[in-house]
Order: structure tokens, then C-alpha cells, then sequence
């Protein structure tokens, strides 16, 4: 008996030796299998974030022609003849065409995008102008290829950029007057181009009265009226009255193409900011220390963005398009590169307790000092409409255009670029400085007083001066008009160039 236990424990070692050895085999075999599936899921990790940055290199690709190309047509266009501004465009295609963009690598992988045309079409009959840029963007092996349709309408006769012409220091559709001081002239820059030239006002009202100087002699400068007009001027002498005033409907700010384009970014799932480490958090702009931060080119959703009282440098070298829901101004924020950086802030977002604007800006400096047309902020429709008042002593720089807002410009408060409103109201008082500047406010009733001083031209319903109020008309500023606005003045003084364009980018799509 005792051997045959002996026997049946030895037995049963023997099994569970070969018990154990089994399972450290298949052990062996998952941990194997595990290792080739994490080697395989890391393998398709890094594929899809190339897969990414391809199209990211792509679209990196859109922006380069896009910005390049608009940039080319604010330096041909002007005063060249049909034939000139077509062979400039033509030009750019040809040198822009069959093209390398290198861009940075992406985790040592060469990032770059391959750019080219298709669909060039010009019609001289319509005078449109039509083509397709292809941009396939390249990482590794992996590829994505994006197409971007743009059209363009140009027109021959007179006027700025985007056909935009001024001529008045003042232009309203009803009323001017003026009270206690006030001073109507060319800018110092304008009178000695023009040693000879004076200052205009005008009005499309004729009504009696639609043009007000408090007392004789106030005002030494021209009125211009509609051809026919009565003479409705009190205390101008009528050798000082030209009735050629050549005008159209003062139009209504246009928002669709920029909320066309904006629907296009939130349409997109992949919409988001890169993350930029000290300006970004999470998908918003929120800066968190002093710098310089280098947004990439694109266009992005940022539900809000918030400059704080930090001393920032935004850098942009091509264009960057964001579309939020809040943005707000606060300290000192300057914005550099040869990119153009623009904000649209979606309708109705007023209701928002975040959306302040400019009115934190107290002794801050927001925009671009010498380039505001590269700095534009869209703000659209506002229920009910806000009041825009940046803080006391603040400086700004920029192109806005806000769908129905009332401005209220005071106490030391500066502003150099464009600046237009569909608003009912905007005020200039105590000491604001709006210097080269157009304000086009069709719908608003304009004050200034109190020192409020406009270097630049006024378009508006009406317009009323007082209490050493000054406007100093100068043109010059306009070049680099950055709106697709149309001006009410026509201008037929000259006729054989290029000046009207409206340029277009429609939907992209992957191919």
C-alpha cells in the first residue's frame, strides 16, 4: 500500500510539472500576442496623427496661395489698365502653380504640401475671374489632397480698394450742424499734397436746413449737393456750394460672406486651435504669462477668447480666421507677421456676461500699430444691440465692423484703422483721438464733442459737431481698405484702371 501512494504522489508531480510548463507557455504566447497588438496599435497611432498632419499640411497649403494671393491684389491693383491686371493674375497662377510649401517637421517626419491649379477661367466680357487651387498635403507616406474653388469680379472706373472712394471730410444721407466751436480742414499730410485743396461736406438731403453752421464765417470750406438740390446751407455763401454730388444707396453692411466662411470652419470637425503651450487652454485662447506666440495659419472654432493684462505678441505669417463666441481685450496686445489675424464673433452672442470687448482695455493697447488692416474683428448682430465703450486712456489699432452696434468713444480713448457700425448711435467726446480713420455708420446719428478730433472721413446718416470738435479729411489711408464694402460716392474722374473687386473663397472639399 505504501508503494502505491508513493507511486500516485509521484504521478501527480509529474502532471503538475507539465500543468505549470503548459501555462507558462500560453503566458508566453499572449504576452507575445500583446506585445505584436500594442506594437501594431502604436504603429496605426502614429499613422492616423500623420494621417492628421497631412491635412493639416494641406490646408497649411490653402491659407499660403489664399493670403498670397490677396496680397498680390492689394499691390497690382490700382491704377493699372484690364489688360495689366489680368496679366498680373495670370502671373501669379503661373508662378504659384505646380509649387512646394515645406513646413515643419512633424515628429521628424518631412511635412510639406504640394500646391497646384485647375480651372483657371477668365471671362473679359464679365469681367470674372475663376480658378481652383489643389493642395495635397504630404507627411511620411500618408496623403490628403484639399481644393479650394475662389472667384473674383473686378470693374474699371475710379475709387480705392475694394471700391471703396471718399471725397468729404464729411458725408451724411441727411443732416449736418455744427455749435461752439468746431474745426472742419485737411490733415497736414492732405494740405501739403494739396497746398491749394480745402475740405468738403456734403449731404443727399434736400430739406431746408440739411447742412447747419452755427454762425457766418464758421466754416471756409465747399458744400457739395445733388445736382438740382435747393439751397439748403444756412450760413455758407453759395460761391461755396457745388451741386455735383454723384452718390448711390448708402449700403448696409454685408455679414454673409464672412458668415459663410464661418460656417464653413463649425461645419468642420476638425476645427480646433493647435495647442500653443502658455496662450491655449484646452480649445480656448487664454493666455497665461507675458510672450510672443506664433499662431499657425488657419482657420479655427475658439468658443472664447481672453487676453488678459499680460503684455502679448500674437505672430501670424499667414492668415489666421477665428470664429467665437466671446472675445474680450484686456492690457497690452499687439499682433505682427504678414499674415492677416481676423475674429468674427457669432451672432447674438451679446448675451454672454463674458463678452466684453473693449471695455477692460483701460490704458492697454490692442492691434497692429502700422498694418490695421491686417487686424480685423467682425462682430455680428447683437440682441438687443450693445454698446461698445473701450476703458479710459486705451489705444487701438485695427479694422472693425460691427453688424448693430452703438460706439461710444471718451476720455482719452485713441483709434487708428477702419471702423464701421450699423448702429444707431456713435459718440466721440472728451479727448478721443480717431486718427487715420473711416467711419462708415449708414444708420447713425455721429456726435463729436468735448475735443473729440477724427483724422480721416465720416460717412453716416447724421452728423453733428460741437464744443471744439475736429475732423482733418485725409485720404491717403485708404489703400489697404480691407472691407467688401461699397462706397456711396461714384467717382468718374478716372476710368481706365482696375479698382473694384470682389474677391470670393467658397467651400473646401476633400478629395
Amino acid at each position: 500500500m505504501k508503494l502505491n501512494f508513493i507511486r500516485i504522489i509521484k504521478q501527480k508531480s509529474g502532471v503538475a510539472i507539465m500543468s505549470v510548463m503548459l501555462f507558462f507557455m500560453v503566458m508566453m504566447l499572449m504576452v507575445g500576442a500583446l506585445t505584436i497588438s500594442s506594437e501594431g496599435n502604436l504603429r496605426v497611432s502614429g499613422v492616423s496623427a500623420q494621417n492628421t498632419a497631412a491635412y493639416y499640411a494641406a490646408e497649411a497649403g490653402i491659407t499660403f496661395v489664399v493670403s498670397d494671393f490677396k496680397r498680390v491684389i492689394g499691390v497690382e491693383e490700382g491704377d493699372l489698365t484690364q489688360a495689366q491686371f489680368v496679366a498680373a493674375l495670370n502671373n501669379f497662377i503661373a508662378n504659384h502653380g505646380n509649387t512646394r510649401l515645406d513646413l515643419s517637421s512633424n515628429q521628424g517626419a518631412d511635412s510639406y504640401a504640394l500646391i497646384s491649379f485647375k480651372n483657371v477661367a477668365h471671362n473679359s466680357t464679365s469681367n470674372t475671374f475663376q480658378f481652383t487651387v489643389v493642395s495635397t498635403g504630404i507627411v511620411n507616406d500618408q496623403t490628403r489632397t484639399l481644393e479650394t474653388f475662389v472667384d473674383l469680379d473686378y470693374s474699371l472706373g475710379a475709387g480705392n480698394r475694394q471700391g471703396f472712394a471718399v471725397k468729404h471730410a464729411v458725408l451724411v444721407k441727411n443732416t449736418f450742424s455744427t455749435a461752439n466751436n468746431f474745426t472742419i480742414g485737411l490733415s497736414p499730410a492732405a494740405q501739403a499734397a494739396n497746398p491749394t485743396g480745402t475740405a468738403w461736406v456734403a449731404t443727399t438731403a434736400s430739406t431746408q436746413g440739411a447742412i447747419a453752421f452755427g454762425k457766418p464765417g464758421d466754416y471756409t470750406g465747399m458744400v457739395e449737393l445733388l445736382p438740382g438740390a435747393n439751397n439748403n446751407v444756412t450760413n455758407v455763401t453759395s460761391s461755396r456750394i457745388s451741386k455735383t454730388l454723384n452718390v448711390q444707396e448708402f449700403t448696409q453692411l454685408d455679414f454673409e460672406p464672412v458668415r459663410t466662411l464661418a460656417a464653413q470652419v463649425l461645419n468642420r470637425s476638425n476645427n480646433n486651435i493647435p495647442n500653443i503651450t502658455g496662450l491655449t487652454s484646452g480649445n480656448n485662447i487664454n493666455p497665461t504669462s507675458a510672450g510672443t506666440y506664433t499662431i499657425p495659419g488657419g482657420s479655427y472654432y475658439v468658443p472664447e477668447v481672453r487676453f488678459n493684462s499680460n503684455n502679448v505678441t500674437i505672430n501670424a505669417n499667414h492668415d489666421v480666421f477665428i470664429v467665437t463666441d466671446s472675445l474680450n481685450f484686456q492690457g497690452n496686445v499687439s499682433f505682427t507677421g504678414t499674415g492677416e489675424v481676423k475674429f468674427y464673433v457669432r451672432r447674438n452672442m451679446s448675451s454672454s456676461s463674458t463678452f466684453t470687448l473693449l471695455q477692460n482695455l483701460n490704458n492697454g493697447n490692442v492691434g497692429r500699430n502700422n498694418n490695421p488692416h491686417l487686424f480685423l474683428v467682425y462682430v455680428d448682430e447683437t440682441s438687443p444691440a450693445m454698446t461698445v465703450t473701450p476703458g479710459n486712456n486705451g489705444s487701438i489699432f485695427g479694422s472693425f465692423m460691427f453688424h448693430n452696434a452703438n460706439l461710444n468713444f471718451s476720455n482719452n480713448v485713441s483709434f487708428g484703422g477702419y471702423l464701421m457700425t450699423g448702429g444707431l448711435t456713435v459718440n466721440l467726446s472728451n479727448n478721443a483721438d480717431v486718427f487715420t480713420a473711416l467711419y462708415y455708420a449708414p444708420n447713425a446719428n455721429v456726435t463729436i464733442k468735448q475735443n473729440g478730433i477724427v483724422r480721416g472721413a465720416i460717412i453716416a446718416n447724421n452728423v453733428t459737431m460741437e464744443n471744439n470738435a475736429i475732423v482733418q479729411y485725409e485720404p491717403a489711408f485708404l489703400t489697404n481698405f480691407p472691407f467688401s464694402v461699397e462706397s456711396p460716392i461714384v467717382d468718374t474722374t478716372r476710368s481706365d484702371g482696375v479698382h473694384t473687386i470682389v474677391f470670393r473663397i467658397h467651400r473646401t472639399t476633400e478629395q
